[in-house]
């Protein structure tokens, strides 16, 4: 019931921008509830109808028992789940009822704050239960089989505290502290599972499913502790060009901090850090309304070079707003991962017209992001051979334009005059949707030239994305892998015929 109820919450849009793993409306909201009630009211039904006839236990269990423990953890696993789906379903409270209950300022903390004491005591007791007894266990039984993988686990887990660079500081020590706590819960529930392969199992590995499924859980959980608590931007915004207002700086939004996201013209190779970005075409499926965007990325170094394929689908019925689907490269230490958060495509008739302007050498224009420097006129200049013909003189200007945020373009409008014939040879600063174009020269003897400037933003398309590196993050898809096969190994072992019962030290 909760897994339908969590796909409605995706697939309705209910969620808004407040999670780039949803989608938007997608106009089948009624078909969605029902789908959940289908499944829902008749499961209440037959539990009410039922329920004189569920077995009911007439002593409670010893809590030095397995299964006392095994219940705790599903009661934990429990009450983790309905804390996110109560803190996730903010949206769905509002419409019943009316109230405007406005989401946590910053949701990530606001679920992490609770989750890492979940994944301590998960980590602990997955560690801890494979040595308990059914019925009863004693504690010097405890102590005696968990003495040294705990001590092992003590010093895994100080290594990757200590040489690790685990400083996830920013809210707190307190948090800092809890989080090398459930590294420890991790480490623990992987070396206490490893040991019982040969302290409770004595090497039979054929019945080994469970503690092979609490090896790969307890790498997920370490998967997710570094990778999540070391987790690094690199798309800083270093263009100084954001179409992100300030008022967008909100946690609650995929786009979070504009500085965080970094803006990319069509075609247009742009620093970030260790690489040089490139958005280099789009391309829209019909089919399912997804826009898809191919960004290159080119090492500086030379030898990492990828593409990746983020994607948008647009909201239903003329609503504003998209989703973004997010694309990853994986490495066997760290995955790259990107997401779109906002797009301007240039399908608009551009209506602006040039503003002709008087300017001499070393004359400065001021236009609405900037100023402009006229440095020096060119002629027939080699460099720019490749603007005009053989057949053709022409004339450049060689001009520098500085932007609000101190950035420097360099600009070079010109004309090229073949006997009677002159055409004008425009120049554009895409990051600046600045177009220049060279009129005429006024007079030769004063050096007065005109030249005409548009500010349009309909000159190119740019997007902005994020860029996450997640280091170790293998930790997490290996531990997935080997939890499953736990999983199946348990199974065979369940489905086989019953010889002789395996016994457990």
């Amino acid at each position: 019931i909760l897994v339908l109820y969590s796909t409605f919450l995706t697939r309705s849009g209910i969620l808004g921008d407040t999670s780039v793993h949803a989608f938007t409306d997608l106009g089948m909201n009624t078909q969605l509830l029902l789908f959940v009630l289908v499944f829902f009211l008749p499961s209440m039904a037959f539990y009410f109808i039922r329920y004189k006839s569920i077995p009911s236990i007439v002593k409670e269990e010893n809590t030095n028992s397995r299964e006392f423990w095994m219940f705790i953890g599903s009661l934990i696993l429990f009450l983790s789940g309905a804390v996110i789906i109560a803190k996730t379903s903010t949206p769905v409270w509002n419409k019943l009822f009316g109230t405007n209950i406005a989401p946590p300022e910053d949701p990530e903390f606001a679920y992490n704050q609770i989750q890492v004491f979940v994944a301590m005591l998960i980590g602990a007791l997955t560690a801890i239960t494979q040595y308990l007894k059914y019925k009863d266990t004693s504690r010097s039984f405890i102590v005696k089989k968990l003495a040294i993988p705990t001590i092992v686990a003590i010093v895994i887990a100080l290594s990757i505290s200590i040489f690790g660079n685990i400083n996830y500081d920013k809210k707190g020590i307190g948090f800092l502290g809890a989080i090398h706590v459930a590294i420890f819960c991790a480490v623990y529930a992987i070396v206490a599972n490893s040991a019982y392969l040969w302290l409770g199992l004595k090497g039979k590995i054929k019945a080994a499913g469970a503690s092979v499924a609490h090896i790969g859980f307890g790498m997920v959980l370490l998967g997710i502790l570094i990778s999540s608590s070391k987790k690094t931007v690199l798309s800083w915004n270093t263009t100084g060009v954001s179409p992100l207002s300030v008022q967008q700086n909100d946690k609650n939004s995929a786009a979070g901090d504009p500085a965080e996201n970094l803006t990319l013209f069509k075609g247009l190779p742009t620093d970030m850090g260790r690489y040089m970005v490139t958005y280099s075409m789009d391309t829209i499926n019909p089919r399912d309304r997804k826009r898809y965007f191919e960004i290159d990325f080119k090492s500086k170094a030379g030898d990492d070079d990828f593409k990746l394929y983020p994607d948008v689908i647009k909201n239903n019925k003329g609503m504003e707003g998209f989703a973004a689907n997010p694309a990853s490269k994986h490495y066997w230490h760290k995955d790259i991962f990107v997401y779109i958060t906002s797009f301007q495509e240039n399908n608009r008739l551009d209506t602006v017209s040039f503003k002709n302007r008087e300017v001499k050498v070393n004359d400065t224009l001021f236009y609405g992001n900037g100023l402009m420097i006229l440095n020096k006129v060119l002629i027939n200049p080699a460099e720019l051979k490749s603007k005009f013909s053989g057949d053709e003189n022409a004339l450049f200007l060689d001009m520098t334009i500085i932007s609000k945020e101190g950035k420097r373009y360099g600009a070079f409008p010109g004309i090229a005059i073949n006997g009677n014939t002159m055409r004008a040879i425009t120049d554009t600063v895409l990051s600046q949707s600045l177009v220049l174009q060279f009129n005429k020269v006024i007079d030769q003897k004063t050096g007065k030239l005109e030249i005409g400037i548009k500010e349009t933003s309909n000159i190119t398309n740019l997007l902005t994305l994020k860029v996450y590196e997640f280091p170790m993050i293998n930790l997490l898809w290996m531990g997935i892998v080997i939890m499953a096969t736990g999983f199946i190994m348990s199974v065979i072992q369940r489905v086989k015929p019953k010889s002789q019962p395996i016994k457990v030290a």
